[in-house]
């Protein structure tokens, strides 16, 4: 079996690093670190995620109304594009 020898400062390596001339391995240049950078789309997503749950009797009840007729109102159509107005800009 062939002898190994450890790695370590007593041996002078410089794993990981580029050495140049005569630069010992505590000034040679750190290795890169990683790093996360969130899109646009990926935020937006997040957002969706921490929305509360479907209330399925509230979406019923406007389900009927609106197949009655009486769900479109002025305020109410006011209303709801004053939110969304208000969650495109916050």
């Amino acid at each position: 079996m062939p002898d190994i020898a450890p790695i370590g400062p007593s041996t002078g390596s410089t794993a990981g690093y580029t050495q140049r001339g005569s630069i010992s391995p505590l000034d040679a240049p750190r290795p890169v670190s990683d790093r996360v950078d969130l899109s646009e789309h990926a935020r937006h997503l997040e957002r969706l995620r921490s929305l509360p749950d479907v209330r399925a009797e509230k979406v019923e009840s406007i389900r009927e109304s609106i197949e009655r007729g009486t769900y479109d109102t002025p305020e109410r159509m006011q209303a709801a594009l004053r939110r969304l107005l208000d969650e495109l800009t916050a």
